[in-house]
């Protein structure tokens, strides 16, 4: 490549383009007398309207390209109560508080309450589930004392016919103490337990409900 070609390729196409512009050669003057003939004759020439980089970034501020959360950015907006590195294996809203499973390397941590302010925590969680006609049920539960709290995930079948199974699904959170139940409360929309939950966390009692 030669010391002038190199020169105008560090400089940019602006710079080309300049130079280019500057020499013109006598096919183009020679065109450009055609055209003035042209013009003098009565036919109008219509000069092509240049695209400029100014237009390309209008465009592009007209229509910008939203951005996307993450999963972090999510958890921080209030959608589990799951720290920096946990993975959420279930997480529900129960009327103001929120519920939430998160998993680590060391096992699972059930907590509740509400962004910034946990109630509750408990590490001794155990996992359930049962198959039954037309739908089955996991749990996870959490002791703390004398209290469980069991979250659970249901699929019920609600329908036999031809039209299909018709399934109702349904999740909540049971607090109990011994065997009395003390509270049931269904979640704000439907949560699901993670398949990881039954990988993760050693067999338990399922809970009746």
């Amino acid at each position: 490549m030669s010391k002038s070609v190199r020169s105008l390729a560090a400089g940019g196409g602006l710079i080309a383009l300049a130079s280019i512009a500057g020499c013109g050669s006598s096919k183009d003057a020679r065109a450009g007398d055609e055209a003035s003939g042209a013009a003098s004759a009565g036919t109008a020439t219509v000069a092509p309207v240049p695209v400029t980089a100014n237009a390309v970034v209008a465009d592009d501020a007209t229509y910008p390209t939203p951005p996307v959360p993450s999963a972090s950015e999510a958890a921080r907006a209030g959608d589990t109560l799951c720290e920096a590195g946990e993975t959420p294996l279930f997480s529900c809203e129960i009327g103001a508080k929120r519920v939430s499973v998160c998993g680590s390397g060391s096992g699972a941590v059930y907590r509740y309450g509400s962004p910034g302010k946990v109630e509750l925590t408990s590490r001794s969680l155990t996992f359930a589930n049962r198959g039954y006609s037309g739908g089955w049920e996991s749990q996870i539960t959490a002791k703390n004392g004398d209290y469980t709290y069991t979250v659970y995930d249901s699929t019920v079948r609600t329908a036999f016919g031809d039209g299909g199974n018709d399934p109702a699904f349904s999740s909540g959170l049971v607090v109990s103490r011994g065997e009395r139940t003390i509270s049931s409360k269904m979640c704000k929309a439907e949560s699901s337990i993670d398949a990881a939950a039954e990988q993760s966390l050693p067999a338990g009692r399922f809970a009746e409900h």
